[in-house]
């Protein structure tokens, strides 16, 4: 190793060591997987109902189409205390929606659906 400079080999080093490192820590993890979520509450927009979307099965599009009236209303909600409100990437998309098709929001500017009380409904993907 001719012209070689004491520096490069502490990076050769560290190399080394890191490789090893990594090595032991992945064959000595717990062996505990993440858990993805099955379902994902939605809301639509213009009825005002919740419901918990089943996505075990395969991925989401949005918006999803509610199966009761064919229209592509469902966005992902979430409870915030006592109201249900729209995620935060989806606000801006419903307050571009007409308002004849956004009747389910309380304040469309804040995401925040009328009240509704009842438990979410089941939605097969």
């Amino acid at each position: 190793m001719n012209g070689a400079k004491p520096w490069q080999f502490v990076v050769l080093a560290l190399g080394a060591a890191a490789l090893v490192f990594v090595v032991i820590f992945s064959f000595s993890s717990d062996g505990r997987d993440v858990k993805l979520t099955q379902t994902v509450m939605v809301a639509d927009v213009q009825a005002g109902t919740v419901f918990a979307a089943d996505v075990s099965k395969m991925g989401i599009q949005i918006p999803m189409t509610n199966p009761y009236t064919n229209t592509a209303t469902l966005y992902p909600a979430y409870r915030d205390g006592e109201n249900w409100k729209i995620e935060g990437e989806y606000i801006q998309v419903v307050r571009a929606l007409p308002d004849a098709q956004t009747t389910g929001m309380a304040d469309k500017r804040a995401g925040l659906l009328k009240p509704f009380t009842e438990t979410p409904k089941p939605l097969a993907s």
